[in-house]
């Protein structure tokens, strides 16, 4: 089954449900809701106690019996029914708008490739979040149309969307998916290699805070100087600073960087030669939540030999792209701007064309 665009101009509500954050766009008002995607449960009273931002303040502060966690995983629905309350509580501050306006028609993504469960996951999150029908597209097409690319030229174009815990390289042409690969990298593989770093070397214990404030700092810090890291001395229990020279930090991340390397090169392998060759001069977009880990766009470069960029609004893509296609306009502006995206659509009651 083949979605058409027509369909995804009956949306009114786009919702990217990412690993990190969940973002919602309104058709016409843009994106509403942008949190943490996380939850707070009472494990006594199963009761929810908070979400998104006040949830992630949560964090490592939370009595025995109130549990922080996350309902998606690898840009997936692991936990249906947290899901679904996770989006309720977003959606209660703008619902009266979208839904007296628009209906309850929503587009959503999945990673291309993605099973059946998966998607039975989504819809019904959706279903029980107040939705009726859902337009599901691919994350890979959405990304690719939110940074800016030209999903529809009939040449190639690579991309490299970063999460969390996976990463997925996809080349795609005409508006579709040609190929991709899968690879289990993401920042959290960083977060562990640089904690095993840290806590080898000084013997502290970082926080994920810490972390990605190191993530900025070395980001722009000279290769020989010194970056002070904070974190609780194993031994004593006591927080404690250390200085931590930039060029061991940049050492010890280009091992995990070697797994994004292999999945690039997997993918150029299962394309046609011609497409290989429109590659050579548009090179690689990376874009997703991740896409800033320091050194990761030069690491490519190295590595890959073609031109690597990084979109413009790399975490924002997807909602982006999702918001692009669901937005009301002509039909010869939705043709220009929006096209025949590709994504396989089902739905609570998907409206699809064979």
């Amino acid at each position: 089954m083949r979605t058409r665009s027509a369909q995804l101009s009956h949306c009114g509500v786009a919702v990217d449900l990412g690993a990190t954050r969940t973002r919602i766009h309104i058709r016409g008002e843009g994106v509403v809701v942008d949190e943490p995607s996380l939850t707070a449960v009472d494990t006594k009273s199963r009761a929810l106690v908070a979400v998104g931002e006040a949830a992630r303040h949560m964090q490592d502060r939370t009595p025995g019996n109130v549990i922080v966690r996350c309902p998606i995983s690898d840009g997936m629905i692991q936990d249906t029914e947290l899901a679904k309350a996770m989006v309720e509580e977003f959606l209660k501050p703008v619902t009266g708008r979208w839904h007296r306006t628009f209906g309850s028609v929503v587009a959503s993504s999945l990673p291309h490739g993605a099973g059946p469960v998966a998607r039975a996951a989504l819809e019904a999150t959706l279903r029980e979040a107040g939705f009726r029908r859902c337009v599901i597209v691919d994350t890979p097409v959405a990304a690719a149309t939110g940074a800016g690319l030209p999903v529809r030229a009939p040449g190639a174009v690579l991309i490299m969307l970063c999460g969390t815990a996976t990463t997925q390289v996809a080349v795609l042409s005409m508006g579709h998916v040609v190929t991709s690969v899968d690879t289990a990298f993401g920042a959290r593989n960083i977060d562990h290699a640089i904690e095993a770093f840290i806590r080898h070397m000084f013997g502290i214990t970082s926080t994920g805070t810490v972390l990605h404030d190191l993530y900025r700092r070395l980001a722009v810090a000279p290769a020989d100087g010194q970056i002070p890291v904070t974190g609780i001395d194993a031994i004593s229990g006591l927080p404690r600073t250390v200085p931590v020279d930039t060029a061991d930090l940049h050492r010890v991340i280009q091992g995990p960087y070697a797994l994004l390397r292999d999945s690039v090169g997997r993918a150029l392998r299962r394309c046609p030669p011609d497409l290989v060759a429109d590659l050579a001069d548009r090179g690689l977009t990376v874009m997703g939540g991740a896409a800033f880990l320091p050194g990761l766009t030069q690491a490519l470069r190295d590595d890959t030999g073609v031109p690597v960029h990084t979109a413009p609004d790399p975490a924002h893509c997807v909602i982006d792209g999702l918001g692009m296609m669901i937005e009301s306009r002509s039909a010869a502006h939705a043709k220009d701007a929006a096209p025949d995206f590709v994504p396989e659509t089902t739905g609570l009651e998907a409206e699809t064309t064979m």
